[in-house]
């Protein structure tokens, strides 16, 4: 049987704060309701909108990440894969990654969608980020992603707001906190999330990029682990 289920484009942040001492990750409880995922901790995310390819970014990351995000890739753009990180990121935890403009922003040129992100004149940012992981969703789910998995450090990131402070969140996800990374895995994720998680620890660890960036799919139905 073959699975015609639309794979979307998406991107997640893995926000890590005590890099050096204790790290910790970012993380939220999806609904007991939501379609795909239902009560499992993930990373802020979600699937591209087509109104992030009408934005622009202010701040980039390097430029090994910029090619490591474009390659296999034809249903979109490294820009538009970022805008959604930060877009999705936002609106899932309340912070924003963004910088201040030199000019005000005019208003009538921003997608709905990015209208209150950039009330205070601030741009999205993806400066710091780094591409850790990419994985398409095997077939037989009810929903299906080609997700790929942006870490920044606190200190490295442009994070407006108080990184403890969760009211502006839009409630998609619960219980958001704090997570240490020895424990991440513990919680309810997804395997793919413990995949994503190991090679986080392998990166911090490293002190750098990664040497490469796992690419997990499947293929005729054979499970592939490739890297870009």
């Amino acid at each position: 049987m073959t699975d015609d289920t639309a794979i979307r484009d998406a991107a997640s942040v893995l926000l890590i704060r005590d890099r050096s001492s204790s790290p910790k990750i970012l993380m939220g409880q999806r609904s007991s309701k939501a379609a795909f995922m239902p009560n499992r901790f993930v990373f802020p995310g979600g699937a591209v909108d087509p109104d992030d390819g009408c934005m622009n970014l202010c701040g980039m990351p390097d430029p090994l990440c910029l090619r490591r995000l474009e390659r296999r890739t034809v249903s979109t753009t490294a820009d538009r894969i970022l805008l959604c990180a930060i877009r999705e990121f936002w609106e899932e935890t309340g912070l924003r990654l963004a910088e201040r403009t030199e000019r005000p922003v005019d208003r009538a040129t921003v997608p709905s969608c990015w209208q209150e992100f950039c009330a205070t004149d601030r741009i999205p940012s993806a400066r710091g980020l780094v591409f850790l992981y990419r994985a398409v969703t095997p077939p037989g789910r009810p929903r299906r992603f080609d997700a790929r998995f942006l870490f920044g450090d606190i200190n490295a990131v442009p994070l407006m707001g108080n990184p403890d402070d969760f009211g502006a969140a839009s409630g998609e996800l619960a219980n958001l906190q704090w997570v240490d990374l020895q424990q991440a895995a513990e919680l309810d994720v997804p395997l793919i999330t413990r995949f994503v998680l190991k090679e986080l620890e392998n990166a911090i660890n490293l002190g750098g990029p990664p040497p490469k960036v796992p690419f997990r799919y499947e293929e005729n139905g054979v499970p592939k682990l490739n890297s870009l």
